[in-house]
């Protein structure tokens, strides 16, 4: 059965995405912006304070006091080169240049859209609505450099409230067959997890999409770990301290699914894209991770 039919009202996130890309689409059309929740954690703007360790892994001894949404600074180095990197959560009015950052970061890299050819007003159209819809859950974190310019970051919140925000509408082309693979491998993960009725608002974080600025890509700590590890580390961090339970998201091409592996996700499911006959030509050839061969594979961590 289909979690759409399982659900009743609550209908499948992906296919409610797609009326509200509609509007995402005639509002970048005409010039729109789009407005932030004030519900937003603009109260961690503020100048509440929080000791933090910096420098090249958690054990770094040397502690700093910064504002609360600052979750940890660290030097990175490539070569001579030596940038130094802040992950925070994401200031309400940077949540727009995140949408960019992220966008930027998926283009030419994620296999479906490709498929699918998107172009770049697709990509800022599903990363704003799912931030606009989003953001409230406090999960949007961002990567910035020493200007302050935010370079990448992951975009998450909550799966089962996410269920809630979009009215359905599947034949929204280019997404629409996005979507449907998408909601497939969402119904086989609530399937996985002993059914809706076993979840609920809290329980769940979704990562949605994840992404740095490719020139920053090989950047290592001093401890040789990448800025995508420290990403999903404090990631992490930042969802077992609000509660969830479980991390969940789909990790779509081998390098997303590499990072995952070293990071213990697990991989419950595996969709083959030989099976839908929009991506069933995506082959990665010999960088597939043999395990999951070219498909689409649900990650999901226990916190």
């Amino acid at each position: 059965m289909n979690i759409l039919t399982k659900l009743n009202p609550l209908l499948s996130r992906s296919f409610r995405q797609a009326h509200t890309l509609t509007a995402t689409q005639n509002a970048i059309r005409n010039g729109s912006t789009f407005s932030r929740p004030t519900n937003y954690i603009d109260s961690l703007n503020k100048s509440s304070k929080a000791t933090i360790t910096t420098g090249g892994s958690c054990m770094r001894k040397k502690l700093l006091t910064l504002p609360e949404n600052v979750l940890n600074v660290i030097k990175h180095k490539k070569g001579e080169k030596e940038i130094e990197i802040t992950y925070k959560i994401t200031d309400s009015e940077k949540l727009d240049t995140l949408s960019v950052a992220i966008a930027q970061s998926f283009m030419n890299s994620e296999p479906m859209c490709a498929s699918s050819n998107f172009v770049y007003e697709n990509y800022l159209a599903l990363t704003e609505t799912f931030i606009n819809k989003r953001a409230q859950d406090g999960m949007m974190i961002s990567v910035e450099n020493e200007q302050n310019e935010i370079i990448g970051g992951i975009i998450s919140g909550d799966f089962i409230r996410g269920l809630r925000d979009f009215v359905h509408l599947a034949d929204v082309k280019p997404y629409n067959h996005i979507f449907r693979f998408l909601t497939i491998a969402e119904d086989r993960f609530v399937e996985y997890m002993g059914g809706i009725e076993n979840l609920k608002e809290g329980d769940v974080c979704y990562g949605f999409m994840m992404g740095v600025n490719k020139e920053l890509r090989g950047f290592k700590d001093e401890d040789g770990q990448s800025i995508g590890h420290h990403l999903i580390r404090l990631y992490e961090e930042t969802a077992r301290k609000k509660g969830y339970k479980y991390l969940m998201g789909e990790m779509t091409n081998p390098g997303s699914q590499t990072i995952g592996k070293a990071s213990n996700y697990q991989f419950p499911i595996i969709l083959k894209y030989n099976s839908d006959p929009t991506f069933k030509d995506i082959d990665f050839g010999s960088k597939a991770i043999p395990e999951i061969g070219n498909a689409l594979a649900v990650c999901l961590k226990y916190l």
